[in-house]
C-alpha cells in the first residue's frame, strides 16, 4: 500500500489529468458519434478548446483521490468531475441541445465514476487495511 504522501497526490493528479484528456479527446466524441451519427473529428474540433480546463478539473479530482483514497470517495469525486465536464461541454461546446447535453452529462458521469473507483482501489484509504 502506498502511504499517504506528496508523491501519492502527484500521481493522482497525473492520472486524473490524463483521464480528463481521455474523456474529451476519445470517449465523448466516440459516444456522440455512435449515438447521433455525427463525425467524431467534427466533435473533437468542437470540444477541443475544453481539453485544458477539463484536464485541470480532473487533475484536482485525481489529487483528492490520491490524498483521501478509497473506491467510494474516488467514484464520487471523479463522477462529479465527469458530470461537471460533460455538462460544461454540452452547454458551451455542443450548442446546448438537450440530447447532446444529457449525453455529455451521462457519459462524463459514468466514465468518471468507473475511473474514480479504479483509482480509489489503487490508492486505498488508511482505514481499509487496518485490523483492530
Amino acid at each position: 500500500m502506498m502511504q499517504r504522501s506528496g508523491r501519492r497526490i502527484l500521481i493522482g493528479v497525473g492520472i486524473g489529468a490524463f483521464a480528463g484528456i481521455s474523456l474529451i479527446t476519445g470517449v465523448l466524441p466516440f459516444v456522440i458519434t455512435r449515438l447521433f451519427g455525427i463525425n467524431s473529428f467534427e466533435i473533437l474540433l468542437l470540444v477541443g478548446g475544453f481539453t485544458l480546463p477539463v484536464a485541470l478539473l480532473w487533475a484536482v479530482g485525481g489529487g483528492l483521490i490520491g490524498r483521501q483514497g478509497g473506491p467510494v470517495q474516488g467514484g464520487l469525486v471523479l463522477g462529479l468531475c465527469g458530470a461537471l465536464s460533460g455538462l460544461a461541454v454540452g452547454v458551451f461546446a455542443l450548442g446546448g441541445s438537450m440530447s447532446l447535453l444529457l449525453t455529455g452529462l451521462l457519459c462524463g458521469s459514468i466514465y468518471g465514476a468507473i475511473g474514480g473507483i479504479l483509482i480509489g482501489y489503487a490508492f486505498p484509504s488508511e482505514l481499509e487495511g487496518r485490523e483492530e
